[in-house]
């Protein structure tokens, strides 16, 4: 936990100032500023590895739904990009009922 809070204070800490926010990254991280990864790619990630330790631990498996439909706008876009090796899996097709965080999950390749 401890570690945790440390890292969120240094994310924080470097979106406060303007040349590390503005800062781009690799191609690895899309080319993003850095204040873009973390607003996307960033939170994305920390919302469907809550998603995975839920799974995996037998807790509380529903995630913020508007958290869901954020990731859902800039991960869809992000489709060819995103299945890179050693990132995301193949697409699961979502049954015709799926909700909006079933076909979250399915499109990043996890089956619910």
């Amino acid at each position: 936990m401890a570690a945790w809070l440390e890292a969120t204070a240094r994310v924080q800490t470097a979106l406060k100032t303007e040349a590390t926010a503005q800062q781009v990254l690799g191609a690895e991280f899309g080319n993003l500023p850095f204040e873009h990864f973390v607003r996307r790619m960033a939170c994305a990630d920390t919302l469907i590895h809550t998603w995975d330790f839920a799974r995996a631990t037998g807790q509380d498996e529903h995630l913020d739904p508007e958290a869901v439909e954020l990731a859902r706008t800039f991960l869809v876009v992000e489709d060819d990009r995103i299945r890179l090796p050693h990132a995301f899996g193949a697409k699961v097709a979502p049954t015709d009922n799926a909700d909006a965080q079933t076909q979250l999950l399915n499109f990043l390749g996890r089956t619910t």
